[in-house]
């Protein structure tokens, strides 16, 4: 039986995170605005390394898009490799598609190092093609993959079916060495794991006001006032806001996509493995994806899609996009959703991440639905850069373009997701 209101399936059960004290005036080496893997990441190291670390959050660890993600521990990037070196080059593209699978071994080392009950799991993913000229696409971007992933292949028509049954895919490939984990769990354990090193933690408040001063920078916290830094972080993502003109201006480079997350009712284990025959991560090469995974604890089927805007409520869109699966994979007909919940993420127009630094103020933004394993990344690697350490430096430190204003305007996405369903049906 599906719920009647919006239920993240991750977070059932967690208690709170307490805030911390915080007085107005106090000193710190480094204040973190947002509390998801970014920021956390960075003030996790940070707080390692003996520094005095703020992290602030508009709103509670918890509510928002890093604990609503579908769980993913992503190692391949959602820009295509083609794409990616028209704009930048062979030799850029090549160290994107390397550095995202250092992304996904560093959010384990992570998960690993502080002991952080996540439910990491280690799966097998296959990438569907939707078409024959996604198909090609696959193949044309299949050796740099498997440079990085050796044990990856390409799968025909015929083979895919031995992972995800019948189905009107053309073909794919196949990424044996793939992960997931129950996001807000690891949220949660990155805010612990921070706070054990010393970080303080502030909630439902936001940065609104950044003053360079000769101390460092001067922080305006709502509601409780001011503060000092001698460096800022700023990994707000997609609940970036025009609060500061720095923050303005990244606003304006990334569009908050809409999403959906659906898990089904439990289900047997024989129904899981007619479902689930060889990949348990599923997704394929539309723009407007289809995601599918097993849940950790193995009785249920995660969906992630976007959700469109005038399908009613959002209970009716999640049995539109149950249906919608099944019409994908037959195998999934009959299947109920339980639990539902919408959330947003941050992309960029070359759909990779971006980091970079404004004399003491640092940012990463516009993860792309990977942000799980890129935002972790980064969020370390802007911390290793505010240490001064020779392994702070990345690829995706390079300018960050502005995005076209039709594709971030909330009033036009609904337009923009109904014209990326035509290109994939007629043109992808």
């Amino acid at each position: 039986m599906i719920n009647n209101s919006e239920n993240p399936f991750w977070s059932v059960g967690f208690n709170s995170i307490n805030d911390d004290q915080l007085s107005s005036g106090e000193v710190f080496d480094v204040v973190v605005a947002g509390a998801g893997y970014g920021g956390l990441s960075a003030a996790l190291e940070l707080a390692r390394q003996g520094m005095k670390v703020l992290v602030v959050d508009a709103r509670r660890i918890g509510d928002g898009a890093s604990s609503r993600a579908a769980g993913s521990l992503a190692n391949v990037p959602k820009a295509r490799l083609r794409d990616l070196t028209r704009r930048y080059g062979s030799e850029t593209a090549n160290s994107v598609y390397g550095e995202a699978v250092l992304a996904r071994a560093h959010t384990e080392q992570i998960i690993s190092d502080h002991d952080i009950a996540c439910d990491l799991g280690r799966r097998s993913r296959v990438i569907a093609a939707h078409s024959e000229k996604s198909l090609r696409r696959l193949r044309a971007e299949f050796p740099i993959t498997q440079s990085q992933l050796p044990e990856s292949r390409m799968l025909s028509a015929h083979e895919l079916t031995s992972f995800i049954g019948d189905s009107p895919y053309k073909g794919g490939m196949l990424l044996p060495d793939s992960a997931t984990v129950n996001p807000a769990a690891y949220q949660f354990g990155l805010a612990r794991a921070a706070r054990s090193y010393g970080v303080r933690i502030i909630q439902q408040t936001r940065l609104i006001g950044l003053t360079h001063a000769a101390s460092g920078v001067e922080v305006e916290l709502h509601p409780i006032g001011k503060v000092r830094a001698s460096h800022v972080v700023l990994a707000t993502n997609a609940e970036t806001a025009p609060d500061t003109p720095l923050l303005a201006s990244l606003a304006r480079s990334i569009a908050a996509v809409p999403s959906f997350c659906v898990v089904t009712e439990a289900l047997s284990s024989e129904r899981i493995a007619k479902v689930i025959q060889g990949a348990q991560i599923f997704g394929d090469t539309r723009k407007v994806l289809n995601y599918m995974a097993l849940s950790p604890c193995g009785t249920r089927l995660i969906y992630s899609a976007r959700a469109g805007f005038y399908e009613g409520n959002a209970a009716n869109k999640a049995r539109r996009i149950v249906a919608d699966f099944a019409k994908l994979i037959p195998a999934t007909q009959g299947v109920s959703p339980e639990f539902f919940w919408s959330g947003r993420f941050a992309i960029t127009s070359d759909l990779i991440p971006h980091t970079g630094s404004s004399d003491s103020i640092h940012w990463l933004v516009g993860c792309c639905g990977t942000g799980i394993t890129m935002s972790s990344y980064l969020g370390h690697k802007i911390a290793r850069r505010i240490l001064g350490g020779s392994d702070a430096e990345t690829v995706f430190q390079m300018p960050l373009p502005r995005i076209p204003a039709w594709q971030r305007q909330p009033t036009l996405l609904g337009t923009a997701v109904r014209l990326y369903r035509i290109y994939d049906k007629y043109m992808n």
